[in-house]
């Protein structure tokens, strides 16, 4: 609650505004220095007056306009952080949802856009090998067919993530792809996909 001084008894009597409990106390910050301007310079007293009366000095209301466009800055940062975060959690949220359930193909355009390779052969290479079934395979596993050794070299940032971890097989793919491992890595399969 805000205090605004009344300019006829000089006495305080108290603002009502509104705490919001489900957003940061600098939004509630902006509120209340917002209607204190507002009441103080437009509706009840004016900015004229209060000065006129020797109740604020123009350093206080100076003062009291700047912290509330340093707050209102502030609020506005602070929720193009949320928004950002938000989309981002979101996103993981799909991804996983994807991967759990087994659908392959936005997952590979994702990896593929990120990578710089054709999501077409990677899905193509990807039936090649497994025909889609994250656990297909004996020496061999996954998606693609990794041996286990290679699965846990040095080249994979993926590597201890599951073998049978499909997101991460297919993002280790486009990767070893876009390093030109390819041909090797798949002497048959890559030939035909690419």
């Amino acid at each position: 609650m805000a205090i605004l001084p009344n300019s006829a008894s000089r006495d305080f009597p108290i603002c009502r505004v509104p705490i919001i409990q489900s957003v940061p106390w600098f939004v509630n910050l902006i509120l209340i220095c917002d209607d204190l301007l507002l009441l103080a310079g437009r509706r009840r007293f004016g900015e004229a007056r209060l000065l006129a009366d020797g109740i604020v000095t123009t350093d206080e209301v100076a003062a009291l306009k700047a912290r509330s466009t340093a707050a209102a800055r502030l609020a506005r940062r602070a929720t193009a952080k949320v928004t950002s975060l938000r989309r981002r959690i979101a996103r993981r949220q799909r991804i996983a949802e994807w991967n759990r359930r087994g659908r392959w193909r936005p997952l590979i355009a994702i990896a593929a856009a990120k990578y710089g390779v054709s999501a077409r052969g990677l899905h193509r290479m990807m039936m090649l090998e497994s025909g889609g079934r994250r656990t297909a395979g004996t020496l061999y596993k996954g998606l693609f067919q990794y041996h286990p050794s290679t699965w846990r070299a040095s080249w994979n940032p993926w590597r201890r993530q599951s073998i049978f971890d499909g997101w991460a097989q297919i993002r280790a793919t486009a990767y070893a792809i876009r390093r030109g491992m390819g041909p090797s890595q798949w002497p048959n399969t890559y030939r035909m996909a690419f």
